[in-house]
């Protein structure tokens, strides 16, 4: 689902959790990997994206436009999707966001 967002250009960021700690990406290019809900272990590369800025913000501060750069429409439901990813997160907690662009489709690199 979130790699149809990029493709149409409705997700230009994401956003990461890391219970006591901070998340910060290991390189400026990431793969860009299609997963299953039903299935957490099964990944597809799909392309590569390129990371153009770092934020890191309390969960409980997140605004309406962070989440409508994750391609969400509201606080509400980037909150319940996080959750539903990480599990229960508290206000007070940090949150990374990565903003990108595409580098490449197909493949990684």
């Amino acid at each position: 689902e979130y790699v149809e967002w990029i493709r149409r250009g409705t997700k230009k960021c994401t956003m990461r959790y890391r219970a006591g700690e901070l998340d910060a990406p290991v390189a400026t290019v990431l793969p860009m990997r299609e997963t299953k809900p039903e299935d957490p272990s099964w990944r597809q590369d799909v392309g590569s994206l390129q990371i153009d800025r770092l934020a890191i913000k309390r969960f409980g501060l997140l605004s309406d436009e962070d989440c409508i750069w994750d391609g969400f429409r509201s606080v509400a439901d980037v909150r319940r999707a996080l959750q539903n990813v990480y599990g229960p997160i508290a206000d007070d907690a940090f949150v990374s966001i990565y903003w990108f662009s595409i580098r490449s489709w197909g493949h990684a690199g």
